[in-house]
């Protein structure tokens, strides 16, 4: 019996340990990680990538197709504005100023003589009306007839005079039709720009309208043709009337008298030089047109060489000796080191907070420490372009430009690559909290204090969010003890607690 009253001793004395134990221990304060908090700056900055760009730079493209004769400069050469760049050679469109200037002097030539022929015609017409007889110009009129029966011929090695200036004029009509077909199949007219880019310089619709005043031009050349071929068998026609009147002897009748009026009258015409007259209008035609030519091909000899159109570095050469060019075709890109600029594309939500004259760090990561830049923002795009991020997302950013404020030496150059960060917002004298500090209280933000040795749950309000920080703009004041992990299961109102 004393033993049994001696083991329930032993469980009572144990059990009231335990017991005063517990309460010993629930009345300690728990120790939770917390921050006395105490006025402190808050800015929201961010960091996007960038690279150094130069302000002014040019471009050489060929005017001329053809062998490269030489190139001077190489790559990454500083070179000075109007220095040669390559030599293109030219030679045969020299040959083509020569020949047009030889055909030039041709149709000069036949105009003069048709002029001088004309006349000799009136004058034996003028002294045949004089005398009032036939006279025998058999020969002359059969060397005419002759002469213009191959203007109708429609062998092209046979024809002379002005069907070989329409069959040319026709030539070079389908042969620009047949270029401007090909350019409307291929999309427009294209130039080479600098960093691989295209510009188009002529657009189909304009393509489309100078192919339609192309066909018409060639409607319109065939019509003057065939009015010329009419015009030059009436004159056969009447040659031959003539032929018949010289085989007759004796006075002449009036008819023939007034068919001989006909004739002089015609060849007076033909002979003119005032604007009225249809021959001298096709001779001034074919010599303007022959000019056009000259002056075009003498236009395109002077972009035989090339020269730089401006001071500065070869950052792009597509040259080189003994190569081929053609016309319209990038040669080189120059960029100016001395005027640099920085651009980068942030996001449309950090876009709208920047503002032109605004202050930028410009971060150069380098093996042997950071240098840091200072820049201003100089041009905010107004519009935002898609791009593709790291991570495959399509996402909207806006083009930003900053000037910035380089040493005269160990600064980056043209192409670089840089960190630009941006401070958009900045709070002075701010109370802040970590962002794993922020709890909810019935829906509403709060953050768990350590006030008088016990937890309390305090609503806040709250303002500007950086990566890491809230600004708390009511309900926090300077030296309160916030728990640092709203997140722990623990955390109970009036619970004992200390901050450790």
């Amino acid at each position: 019996m004393l033993k049994k009253i001696v083991m329930i001793a032993i469980v009572l004395v144990i059990a009231g340990g335990a017991g005063y134990a517990y309460y010993w221990q629930s009345q300690q304060p728990v120790a939770y990680a917390g921050l006395t908090l105490a006025p402190q700056t808050v800015e929201y900055r961010f960091r996007e990538e960038a690279s150094v760009r130069a302000v002014k730079r040019g471009v050489v493209t060929s005017d001329v197709s053809g062998p490269i004769l030489s190139v001077g400069p190489r790559l990454g050469d500083r070179v000075k504005a109007g220095d040669v760049i390559a030599r293109v050679d030219v030679t045969e469109l020299s040959a083509q100023v020569r020949q047009l200037e030889v055909q030039k002097k041709n149709i000069e030539a036949q105009w003069a003589s048709q002029i001088e022929t004309t006349r000799q015609q009136i004058a034996q017409l003028e002294a045949q009306k004089a005398s009032g007889r036939a006279i025998d110009t058999t020969a002359d009129i059969l060397s005419q007839i002759a002469l213009l029966e191959r203007e109708l011929s429609d062998d092209p090695s046979q024809s002379t005079g002005m069907s070989q200036y329409y069959r040319a004029l026709l030539e070079q009509c389908d042969t620009q039709i047949r270029l401007l077909t090909e350019q409307l199949i291929r999309g427009g007219v294209f130039q080479e720009g600098p960093n691989d880019t295209r510009t188009m310089i002529t657009d189909p619709p304009t393509l489309r309208a100078q192919l339609d005043a192309k066909y018409a031009e060639r409607r319109s050349l065939e019509a003057q043709w065939v009015g010329h071929r009419d015009q030059t068998q009436t004159q056969i026609a009447q040659l031959r009337a003539q032929l018949s009147q010289n085989e007759k002897t004796g006075e002449l009748s009036k008819d023939a008298r007034h068919q001989v009026d006909n004739q002089i009258s015609l060849l007076k015409k033909t002979m003119s030089t005032d604007e009225q007259s249809v021959t001298a209008n096709l001779y001034r035609t074919m010599i303007e047109q022959t000019d056009v030519q000259i002056e075009e091909i003498s236009r395109q000899l002077s972009g035989a060489v090339l020269s730089a159109p401006m001071s500065g570095v070869i950052t792009r050469l597509s040259a080189e000796t003994g190569g081929y060019i053609q016309k319209g075709a990038l040669v080189l890109e120059i960029v100016d080191p001395a005027n640099l600029e920085v651009e980068c594309h942030v996001s449309t939500d950090d876009a709208a907070a920047l503002k032109v004259g605004m202050e930028a760090a410009l971060i150069w990561e380098k093996r042997e420490g950071d240098k840091t830049f200072v820049g201003v923002v100089t041009d905010i795009s107004p519009v935002a372009v898609q791009s593709v991020s790291a991570l495959g997302l399509a996402e909207q950013r806006v083009r930003v430009k900053i000037k910035p404020t380089f040493p005269a030496e160990g600064a980056p150059g043209e192409g670089y690559g840089l960190s630009c960060e941006f401070v958009t917002h900045r709070v002075d004298g701010a109370i802040a909290i970590p962002k794993t500090a922020l709890a909810k209280f019935d829906d509403r933000d709060a953050a768990w204090l350590i006030r008088d040795g016990a937890l309390v749950c305090a609503p806040i309000q709250t303002g500007l969010e950086t990566d890491r920080l809230i600004v708390v703009t009511s309900g926090l004041a300077a030296g309160d003890v916030v728990v640092l992990d709203a997140s722990d299961e623990t955390l109970a109102a009036g619970k004992l607690a200390m901050p450790k």
